[in-house]
């Protein structure tokens, strides 16, 4: 990963960028005039013509992001994913709204919600309670998610790692809900332990798992949220904050797998 004002030699750069078997990540400053003027004034960065760049970027498969956080989504889907094989994004949670708004932000990010094989539809059937949509994205509410007092959402999971109309799978969490309906804080971050644990119990193999936690904004979510990315990321999961940054990161993902041939 690379912080990027100016380069001095930027076909050099991308040709060597090229080259590599591992992602190169950069997140370039001086993109707009204002920006390429205040860098001017602290490393004499000069501009590099727009076309020419983005021809790098395309031919190298280098990514560029425009912030910090973007770049750290994107290093982070990369160690967990390693790689993506398309665009086909199974999405599945708790709430519709956010299925509806994970759908527009796929479109936006060139991702797609692809319709799920005959075979999983039959699979989810049993989840077809009232309140709940078993095409993609699923929507199941918090309540439909627990048989036998213990949460099942890898049932789900393992479901669409089955299904071949699918390349990467989305679980998004809304902790909020959670919380509200906990008899206390404890009780909350409990369930939330188990909820991602559950997760966590799914096959590891086929296509790989983003689970955005949604917090509220309170303190105990944020650092559950902190403390999950960590927890996760061996078994190969990619925590987020939010269903859009995992969905871009997934777009990102698959732009650095078209580049990458080994």
């Amino acid at each position: 990963a690379f912080y990027v004002e100016s380069l001095a030699e930027p076909g050099l750069f991308f040709r060597a960028a090229q080259r590599m078997k591992k992602p190169v990540v950069i997140l370039r400053g001086g993109t707009t005039e204002q920006g390429l003027t205040a860098a001017s004034s602290h490393t004499a960065a000069l501009a590099t013509d727009r076309a020419l760049w983005q021809a790098g970027l395309d031919q190298s498969g280098v990514l560029q992001v425009d912030t910090i956080d973007q770049l750290m989504d994107a290093l982070l889907v990369l160690t967990a994913h390693g790689r993506l094989g398309g665009n086909r994004l199974g999405i599945f949670g708790s709430g519709g709204g956010v299925s509806v708004t994970s759908s527009d932000a796929a479109t936006r990010a060139g991702m797609a919600v692809p319709q799920l094989d005959v075979a999983t539809g039959e699979g989810l059937k049993r989840f077809g309670v009232p309140g709940t949509s078993v095409a993609n994205p699923i929507d199941i509410p918090v309540w439909g998610l627990r048989e036998n007092g213990r949460y099942i959402l890898e049932e789900i999971i393992n479901l669409l790692k089955a299904d071949g109309n699918v390349d990467s799978i989305i679980v998004y969490v809304e902790m909020g809900s959670i919380m509200d309906f906990a008899e206390d804080d404890e009780d909350g971050r409990r369930q939330l332990a188990e909820i991602c644990e559950s997760v966590a119990r799914a096959r590891r193999d086929g296509p790989a798992i983003s689970l955005a936690l949604r917090s509220s904004g309170d303190r105990l979510q944020d650092d559950f949220v902190r403390e999950q990315r960590v927890k996760l990321l061996p078994y190969g999961i990619a925590v987020f904050s939010s269903t859009a940054r995992a969905v871009w990161a997934q777009s990102m993902l698959l732009t650095a797998s078209k580049g990458r041939t080994s």
